[in-house]
C-alpha cells in the first residue's frame, strides 16, 4: 500500500453539444452535477480507506482539470483507486474519458 497525502487531478474530456443560447445555463448544471460527483469520489475514496471521519476539502477547477484534496492523509491501492473512480464516473456519466494523476 502506498501511504500519502492525495491529491486528484480529473481531466474531463467529455464532448458536450449545447444550443448557443443555453450555453451559460447548461454549464452551471454540467458545473455542478460534475463537482458533486468529483466530492463522491472523494468521499467513496476515504470509505474505502476505512476513514469515516475526515473531510474531502471543496473541489478545485484549475483550468480545465478539478483537484481533489483532503483533509488527512491515508493508504491506499493504485488498482482499487482506477476502480472506484471509474465506477462513479461511470454511474454519474460526468465524463466519456479522464485522466487521472496522483501527488503528494
Amino acid at each position: 500500500m502506498i501511504h500519502r497525502s492525495l491529491f486528484v487531478f480529473l481531466l474531463v474530456l467529455a464532448t458536450i453539444v449545447i444550443p448557443f443560447n443555453d450555453v451559460c445555463a447548461e454549464e452551471s448544471i454540467q458545473e455542478r452535477h460534475t463537482m458533486v460527483a468529483l466530492r463522491m469520489i472523494g468521499h467513496q475514496i476515504l470509505l474505502r480507506s476505512g476513514d469515516k471521519i475526515s473531510l474531502v476539502k471543496p473541489v478545485e477547477k484549475v483550468g480545465d482539470r478539478y483537484k481533489l484534496s483532503f483533509q488527512s492523509h491515508f493508504q491506499f491501492e493504485p488498482d482499487e483507486l482506477v476502480g472506484l473512480i471509474d465506477s462513479v464516473i461511470k454511474k454519474t456519466e460526468i465524463a466519456k474519458s479522464y485522466l487521472v494523476e496522483v501527488e503528494s
